[in-house]
């Protein structure tokens, strides 16, 4: 769509700019196109089983959008809860390792007075130094069992296709029950929010186009408006054809109120 527009544009140009009245303040052709279009992709590949959008609906960043079938990954998700949920073999653990340190206690108060030997001190000493190590293998399970409930979960949320920006679907391009691969164009979403507005401009006018200028922006539909924007690129090439340089104006459009991909008439005059 994006680059429809510039050749449209690159076509005013090397037609001649439009100039409606001389110096800054003149009326250029121009063209409002979307911020952004993005065609959604799978990191995966899957059978789709949900669609959760439809053409025309809007769509905040995070939402998800689709969803593949993912019966095996939510199994895997299960199981690894049941292994990461090491509560009770952690707690039984800690159970032996504080009577082994009880019993070796009262056996070194024991000692001196012969009524337990020293040999019989080295083995319950032994006997809780295994109890640490037991222990220390359990915790060591569970924190593999919980990164591996991390890796499952991402597994899973990778089996649901979330939208990365806001803005409008303007197609559903895979139905439900298709195979989704990694090339597949699952859905297009537009970000309507800012319009990015793109003119060509006689050259003759560079040295007095600042980047963060603002400008005026006059739209026809939904009905003649004029819209404050600001300048946010100015080519620092010419092209020597038309003897123009490109601009882009971002042009605030809050609520998508303003339909992208429309011509326009650009003032510098920023009045």
């Amino acid at each position: 769509m994006r680059l429809a527009a510039l050749c449209l544009l690159l076509g005013f140009a090397l037609a001649a700019p439009v100039l409606a009245q001389d110096g800054i303040t003149g009326l250029f052709d121009c063209v409002a196109t979307p911020a952004r279009t993005v065609k959604l992709g799978s990191p995966v590949t899957g059978l789709l089983a949900e669609m959760k959008v439809r053409r025309g609906d809007q769509v905040e960043a995070g939402q998800p959008v689709a969803r593949l079938e993912s019966s095996v990954e939510e199994a895997n998700v299960r199981l690894a809860e049941t292994e990461a949920d090491a509560g009770e073999a952690i707690a039984a653990q800690r159970q032996r390792l504080d009577v082994a340190l009880a019993t070796l206690e009262r056996s070194r108060a024991l000692l001196e007075s012969g009524s337990v030997t020293r040999s019989r001190i080295d083995e319950l000493e032994a006997a809780v130094e295994i109890t640490r190590l037991d222990l220390a293998g359990e915790q060591r399970k569970a924190e593999l069992a919980a990164q591996e409930l991390v890796r499952q979960r991402a597994m899973l949320d990778r089996m649901t296709i979330h939208a990365p920006i806001a803005g409008v679907v303007t197609s559903v391009d895979t139905q439900v029950g298709e195979f989704v691969r990694q090339d597949s164009i699952i859905a297009t979403i537009v970000q309507t929010d800012p319009l990015l507005v793109d003119a060509y401009l006689p050259t003759e006018l560079w040295a007095g186009t600042k980047l963060g200028a603002d400008v005026v922006v006059e739209i026809d539909r939904p009905e003649p408006v004029k819209l404050k924007g600001r300048i946010i690129v100015v080519d620092s090439v010419f092209d020597t054809a038309s003897n123009t340089f490109g601009v882009r104006v971002e042009l605030p459009n809050p609520g998508s109120a303003i339909p992208g991909g429309q011509r326009c008439r650009l003032d510098l005059g920023g009045e």
